[in-house]
């Protein structure tokens, strides 16, 4: 027992030692690579991934219906981009809606206009939507 005891508190130790150096986990690879057509509400026309190359482009799903989650996690992404100052023009945040029968191009369009410039509303057709919740594992 006290053999036991004392080998769980040497890997105890071990984990405290300060000299190790950070660790980088580099995510690259991991997730798709954005692949998508949808109406953008503000322009009504058509774009695809390939209109976001060169941003830092963030992806959100949600509706505008969402009562509680969706706008208080989007104020909170306008904050920290706003706080971002002059890098801020290099970060898009894409609002894909998960409800394109009640999320109307009025209805976005007015939304998108709450979280700021760097905010794009997306609607997309059912099965463009399918597509896009597949590529990224979502559900809705």
């Amino acid at each position: 027992m006290i053999r036991r005891l004392f080998l769980l508190s040497l890997l105890a130790l071990a984990g405290c030692h300060h000299d190790l150096s950070p660790q980088d986990i580099n995510v690259s690879g991991m997730i798709p690579a954005l692949d998508f057509t949808m109406t953008d509400v503000r322009t009504g026309a058509q774009v695809t991934a390939a209109d976001f190359t060169g941003k830092v482009t963030l992806l959100y799903f949600g509706y505008s219906f969402c009562t509680d989650a969706c706008p208080r996690t989007l104020s909170s992404i306008a904050d920290v981009v706003k706080e971002m100052n002059g890098k801020a023009a290099a970060v898009r945040v894409l609002f894909v809606t998960v409800d394109p029968k009640r999320d109307t191009l009025a209805v976005l369009k007015r939304y998108e206009s709450l979280f700021g410039p760097g905010f794009d509303a997306l609607r997309g057709t059912p099965d463009q939507l399918a597509a896009l919740a597949r590529r990224y594992r979502i559900s809705y």
